[in-house]
């Protein structure tokens, strides 16, 4: 009698899943992204800033180095990420393996009082078990209070 023994699993979306039972995964990645280092984002300033931002593969398969990551600020903080304009862009400059991560830092110069979102792969070039998730919240859903 064998034991069961825990593993992950990729369902028809490609997207890792736990489960019991032998590994059978497509070879995928997943990108994810989320703005780090908020600072003066959360007080709506202007003027030139660093954006951090930590892109991550949650997927199954690599990611070659050298996916686009862009920030992008609205002039009003509710307005829609329609409206966003690109304040700068930045690559990952790393080979980016399943469940490892690369923080991208890119320089802008934010006109201040809106909102400021991320986005890893814009255009999506990379193949991804979730392309939908591959915008980054905004930066006052991150805020404390």
């Amino acid at each position: 009698m064998r034991t069961p023994f825990l593993d992950v699993h990729v369902e028809a979306t490609g997207c890792l899943t736990p489960r019991r039972g032998p590994l059978d995964a497509l070879n995928i990645a997943d990108l994810t992204v989320e703005l780090t280092d908020l600072g003066n984002l959360c007080e709506q300033m202007g003027g030139q800033i660093d954006l951090q931002a930590e892109v991550c593969n949650r997927g199954t398969n690599p990611v070659q180095d050298g996916v686009v990551v862009q920030f992008l600020e609205t002039t009003d903080p509710n307005a829609p990420i329609e409206d966003a304009k690109v304040v700068c862009e930045t690559v990952t400059t790393k080979l980016l393996l399943p469940g490892e991560c690369e923080i991208v830092v890119c320089s802008a110069d934010l006109m201040g009082g809106g909102n400021i979102y991320v986005d890893v792969d814009p255009e999506d070039k990379i193949a991804d078990c979730h392309p939908g998730n591959n915008l980054g919240a905004d930066a006052f859903g991150l805020c404390p209070g």
